[in-house]
């Protein structure tokens, strides 16, 4: 498989391992006596008890009389047959966390919510981008040095610093990361459509197009948006990777999605209190972050190449 097709196919299959993987995944219940730290691959009985609890155990084998006797914490505990209501086998693939909780299953369900928090302000990004740098390009001169001083002045703070600040002003959640995210990532995008619609500006079809009284909304549809979206397509397949890492650094510090929801950088974040005893806790999310980003900027190139920009 050639890499126009094998970077589609990998980005598609994570953003549907997100999406779909947690419906379809049965996870190794959350037991963090028996079932804490178990590395990658790990078989384990789940038994399932009379009284609704559930034990989880890497080490459980059953007596002839019907009793289960399990490893947990260090120590065999027997389970008398009558107690037990049913007992399978599970294996945690990617392992469990310190509470014992399904890795995978955390993996996933973090994938979703942090490929939506950056979907999301990336869209809200691109609205705010396109407008202002199709406004400060086409606009009257004082409007194009207002809002690109506004965009020089946001760039001027460190991004980290200014996410911080933003974060600090406002309750941490879903929402409002998204709306900071968004606000703070569509200078780029706005100077980059003002410098592309400016060159277009001097096309003779578009000098045509004014020349015949075109009102500006029309010559936005027909002309500027059909040319940019090459340039469009590439940054913005960049900056969702920019995202995802923001938003992943924000929940890492504590500033993101809260815990016990999962996201990446809250899942690194935890794995970094067992990193020698359990050092896959921290470094498969880390690994996810960087796999999602190389595959969004190698799908910004193909996308550069594939549609370049238009002529009309």
């Amino acid at each position: 498989m050639n890499r126009r097709r094998a970077v589609p196919a990998l980005l598609g299959a994570v953003v549907l391992a997100c999406l779909a993987g947690p419906l379809l995944h049965r996870p190794v219940p959350a037991d963090p006596v028996g079932g804490a730290l178990l590395p990658p691959g790990s078989a384990v009985v789940v038994l399932t008890l009379a009284d609704g609890r559930t034990l989880v155990s890497p080490a459980a084998r059953p007596s002839p009389d019907g009793a289960w006797t399990l490893r947990r914490g260090g120590a065999e505990e027997t389970v008398p047959p009558a107690a037990v209501r049913s007992a399978v086998r599970r294996r945690a693939w990617l392992g469990t966390d310190r509470y014992g909780r399904d890795l995978l299953d955390r993996l996933l369900r973090g994938g979703r919510i942090s490929l939506a928090v950056a979907g999301a302000a990336l869209a809200l990004s691109l609205v705010v981008g396109l407008g202002l740098g199709l406004a400060s390009a086409t606009g009257p001169r004082w409007l194009d040095t207002v809002l690109m001083r506004l965009a020089d002045a946001w760039m001027a703070f460190p991004m980290l610093f200014l996410l911080i600040l933003l974060v600090a002003l406002f309750r941490p959640g879903p929402v409002s990361l998204v709306a900071i995210l968004g606000a703070s990532s569509w200078m780029g995008l706005a100077r980059l459509v003002r410098g592309q619609a400016l060159a277009l500006r001097e096309r003779p079809f578009l000098q045509a197009s004014r020349a015949m009284g075109s009102p500006w909304h029309l010559r936005w549809r027909l002309h500027y948006l059909p040319n940019l979206v090459g340039p469009v397509a590439q940054e913005t397949a960049l900056r969702l990777g920019d995202l995802i890492v923001a938003e992943a650094t924000l929940s890492f510090l504590g500033l993101g999605i809260q815990p016990p929801t999962p996201s990446w950088g809250s899942m690194v974040a935890e794995g970094q209190a067992v990193l020698l005893s359990g050092w896959w806790v921290a470094t498969i999310p880390g690994l996810a972050i960087a796999l999602v980003v190389l595959l969004l900027a190698a799908a910004g190139d193909l996308l550069q190449d594939r549609v370049g920009p238009g002529t009309a």
